[in-house]
């Protein structure tokens, strides 16, 4: 059953295939010429939206703190160095995002800088394993817990 399933997926994308292409073609003028456009808005926006995240960024600093202070209280102390390390990674964001408007950049720039410079926080819960493949004639399925 698996197979045949397999069999279909397969002739559809083959189908499917060359109206993707053909509508990609057709569609790449269209995307260019929306871009053209927008592009006078998206710098006014930019330039409108910059003191905003300015502001938001002075006011957010606190408010994490608070955050950060009343969380670490409630779980008395447990989690404080990963708290610190949420909040300098937040802080980080916060303050590449407004950087990254008043120089023209974008958010998604600032994010994958970020990104690349976050430390990874330990968590407490191992991951769920994952089945690696379907089940076969030969094997019985898992029915789970109680079966």
């Amino acid at each position: 059953m698996l197979d045949k399933a397999v069999e279909i997926v397969e002739d559809v994308i083959e189908r499917a295939t060359p109206y993707a292409k053909e509508a990609a073609g057709k569609a790449a003028p269209h995307v260019e010429n929306a871009k053209r456009k927008a592009g006078p808005y998206l710098e006014q926006a930019r330039e409108k939206a910059s003191p905003y995240l300015d502001q938001a960024s002075r006011k957010a600093g606190p408010v994490l703190d608070q955050a950060k202070q009343k969380v670490d209280k409630v779980t008395g102390g447990r989690f404080h160095d990963q708290l610190d390390t949420v909040g300098n990674v937040v802080g980080d964001v916060i303050g590449r995002t407004a950087a990254a408007a008043r120089r023209g950049g974008t958010h998604s720039e600032s994010a994958k800088d970020t990104a690349a410079d976050a430390p990874t926080v330990a968590t407490t819960t191992p991951p769920a394993s994952t089945p690696t493949s379907a089940p076969t004639a030969h094997t019985q399925p898992d029915k789970g817990p109680g079966a």
